[in-house]
């Protein structure tokens, strides 16, 4: 697999854009047949994917496609990964990766808390058009993590993305009625 498209900066940007609190103001923009949610937040379109992962853990992907930078921020948190509490805020990076695409997308990270509990990973340098392209092209994706000074990327998920294209369409709707003035293509 063909690393590229990496992000030497920290991801701050990303803490910002995040709900704040398990309360944060969103309103439902759409909610697909395949189960993903797309809301309305205070900056950007986001779409939510929850799922089980092993052993049961509730996991839950999150894409948030801020126009304003064309940038998408990525995370990935589950209820099993407990582990990851004296890790937080430590840096890491994380590729995503789609079969039958020919290159992973990567980007500087960290370690995160979730809102609700859940701990997990979180980057902020993919950009909108190429992972959305990605995602609706494949039913599956790989996410990895190679965390502080490790050597190697270790698979901390795959993730069944069936019904990505059609929520991408919807994301790609959301951002262009709610966030018009952005850099989109």
């Amino acid at each position: 697999m063909n690393i590229f498209k990496s992000s030497f900066l920290f991801p701050i940007a990303f803490i910002l854009s995040a709900p704040q609190s398990a309360d944060a103001a969103q309103r439902l923009y759409k909610e697909t047949p395949d189960g993903w949610f797309i809301y309305v937040e205070e900056r950007s379109c986001v779409v939510y994917f929850d799922y089980e992962g092993p052993s049961g853990s509730e996991m839950m992907i999150r894409f948030s496609a801020r126009t304003d930078q064309n940038r998408l921020y990525f995370s990935i948190v589950s209820s099993g990964w407990d582990s990851l509490a004296a890790d937080i805020g430590n840096g890491a990076n994380i590729y995503l990766a789609f079969p039958g695409w020919p290159e992973a997308f990567v980007s500087a990270g960290m370690t995160i808390r979730n809102p609700d509990g859940r701990m997990g990973y979180a980057a902020d340098g993919f950009t909108i058009e190429e992972v959305g392209r990605a995602a609706s092209s494949s039913g599956v994706m790989e996410v990895g993590v190679r965390a502080g000074d490790a050597p190697n990327y270790q698979k901390v998920s795959e993730v069944p993305i069936s019904g990505a294209a059609v929520a991408w369409m919807h994301l790609d709707q959301c951002t262009a009625i709610n966030f018009p003035t952005g850099l989109r293509k």
